[in-house]
């Protein structure tokens, strides 16, 4: 699952690692700790011919929903979508082959459940650099919004031992395979990578689990666990 996101390197670099301008200001950083629920704007990458990041609400509205209490409603389960059922699920089958993206972060908070405990990690890539999630978007004309969902699917590698109760990891994609994600000639039904190849870059850094209590503001660089 994926349910959180930070997002604290520098705008510099993201921009020379994904090739595009960083909206700097329209997006604060750093951001240290997110929660999907609060359904914010996000950096994206579209599957389109422009070269921008775009900002993005967390939380999938589909273009034929019509109320805003219908979307409320409806956005609390499309934070993630299910790699297994994406060309079958109603809010994201047209979605699979036009209207891709990827989601720009550089790590998220996952829990780990011992017994009745659980105890949070950040996961991040070994050398802390930002990476991009497959996910999805999808353009409300009537309500005026765009939004997405993060792709999630079996979990590989670290975080299976860490989300070892559901175990789903979010769609980490390598260099290549952002290239094939967003590019729109490139058929949904083609995209059969095999072994997950940014698995192995993965690492799970413990957290205090007070930064979690009620009260607290887990906003902070302590959430990094550095």
């Amino acid at each position: 699952m994926c349910f959180n996101a930070s997002l604290v390197t520098k705008a510099q670099i993201i921009e020379d690692l994904f090739q595009r301008d960083f909206p700097d200001a329209q997006f604060d950083l750093p951001q240290y700790y997110v929660s999907a629920f609060q359904h914010p704007s996000w950096p994206i990458i579209k599957q389109s011919l422009t070269q921008t990041i775009d900002l993005l609400a967390w939380g999938l509205i589909p273009h034929w929903v019509g109320t805003p209490e219908k979307a409320y409603e409806m956005r609390k389960y499309t934070i993630n979508a299910r790699w297994e059922t994406l060309d079958t699920k109603p809010s994201f089958k047209k979605l699979v082959q036009k209207k891709r993206c990827v989601m720009l972060m550089d790590g998220y908070v996952e829990w780990q459940h011992s017994g009745q405990k659980k105890i949070p990690y950040r996961i991040s890539l070994n050398d802390h650099t930002p990476f991009a999630l497959g996910g999805l978007w999808d353009e409300n004309h009537r309500l005026k919004q765009e939004t997405f969902t993060v792709v999630t699917q079996p979990a590989e590698g670290i975080v299976r031992e860490i989300h070892n109760t559901k175990q789903r990891m979010p769609l980490f994609l390598s260099p290549e395979m952002i290239s094939d994600w967003l590019n729109p000639m490139v058929d949904f039904f083609d995209l059969n990578w095999g072994a997950h190849p940014m698995v192995s870059r993965l690492k799970a850094t413990p957290i205090d689990s007070t930064l979690f209590q009620k009260g607290q503001n887990p906003n902070s660089a302590q959430v990094l666990g550095l």
